[in-house]
């Protein structure tokens, strides 16, 4: 009796663990050519802007992106231009369906668990505009949508992380892409 109770509390355990699953992209890394300027960056104070802001310069720092990144730009700071930036958006539940995607998982004693879970889908917008003395040289509006799974079981806590620095690395990278296709043009007017 003793080791059916074991075994009872094994299977659940492993049965359990199935619904630990998440379906998170990796987030993009750039390898790019570095736009060979020297940038300031001013941050909107608006909450997701204060939230996703400092993740994207880190993210552009560390690729490398730029020749230098000063982060909060302050006045007298040595940059060729001046970053604006302003992120707004917020991560949408899907909640169509999640009740009975529940009670089926918990019906099939958790075995759908790999197919059935719960989503979310960031929908954010990013503002940018690149300035030189006070004269705007380039404008930009990005909008980036991620979608992301997981399991019932899983941590809340790492999902939300990991979905966070996903959307901060693609917002990153979408800007620096339109930066760089867009560099002849921006050169000619920082007179690089």
């Amino acid at each position: 009796m003793k080791h059916v109770g074991v075994g009872a509390f094994v299977a659940l355990a492993l049965m359990g663990s199935g619904c630990t699953w998440q379906r998170i992209d990796p987030p993009p890394v750039f390898h790019g050519p570095q736009v060979p300027v020297r940038v300031g960056v001013k941050m909107s104070t608006n909450l997701t802007s204060v939230l996703y802001g400092p993740g994207m310069v880190k993210c552009l720092s560390t690729w490398q992106a730029f020749e230098s990144v000063a982060y909060p730009y302050r006045p007298g700071d040595k940059v060729d231009a001046v970053l604006d930036i302003r992120v707004r958006g917020r991560w949408v539940p899907d909640t169509s369906g999640n009740l009975w995607r529940g009670f089926l998982v918990g019906l099939s004693m958790f075995t759908l668990s790999p197919a059935m879970g719960l989503s979310m889908t960031g929908r954010h917008d990013l503002d940018v505009s690149m300035k030189k003395d006070a004269v705007e040289v380039a404008r930009y509006s990005i909008h980036q949508e991620t979608s992301v799974t997981w399991g019932l079981f899983a941590s809340l806590g790492k999902v939300l992380d990991k979905a966070d620095d996903l959307q901060v690395s693609r917002l990153a990278y979408a800007l620096i892409q339109r930066l760089q296709g867009d560099w002849p043009r921006i050169r000619k007017k920082l007179g690089k």
